[in-house]
């Protein structure tokens, strides 16, 4: 369920979500790589979850969560879900 306030919206990601996610990863990080990191995930359907923020009518802030394999000696090994970029 999507969380209101006046002034901010948190809900899923949408179809014209992209270019706006995609100008917050620039913004937010030195390089490129995260944005077309989340490109690559949700073109090959591989972004589980992927939440937005909106202020103002704009995306301000993007999560989101990937299958991941943890390799590890023992019960270290196993299924989960990364959180990224953040």
């Amino acid at each position: 369920m999507p969380l209101h306030s006046p002034e901010v919206e948190v809900r899923p990601e949408q179809p014209g979500d992209e270019a706006g996610i995609r100008a917050v990863h620039l913004a937010s990080f030195p390089t490129d790589e995260e944005a077309r990191l989340v490109d690559r995930l949700r073109a090959a359907g591989r972004l589980t979850q992927s939440w937005v923020t909106v202020a103002d009518g704009r995306i301000a802030g993007h999560v989101g969560l990937s299958p991941v394999h943890l390799v590890g000696a023992g019960e270290g090994a196993g299924e989960g879900l990364g959180l990224a970029p953040v």
